[in-house]
């Protein structure tokens, strides 16, 4: 998977800093800097190798098997 940008709600780009795919989760994922202003949206979309495709917003960890997110 290829990710070159990702489209904000407000017409903005932002790159996406790393992307593949999740073989524990079985899903494309990728990661992108979201402004704090926009990041409680669900409307973003990601460009890959030239198509646009919907993005699903994961504001918790797609896998945390007993870990009960990094005890501290």
């Amino acid at each position: 998977m290829v990710a070159n940008c990702l489209f904000l709600p407000d017409g903005r780009l932002t790159p996406v800093k790393s992307a593949g795919f999740g073989h524990t989760v079985g899903e494309n994922i990728f990661c992108a800097y979201v402004p704090a202003q926009v990041a409680a949206s669900s409307e973003f979309v990601v460009e890959i190798m030239g198509n646009r495709h919907p993005v699903r917003h994961h504001t918790a960890p797609l896998y945390d098997p007993q870990g009960v997110t990094i005890r501290a």
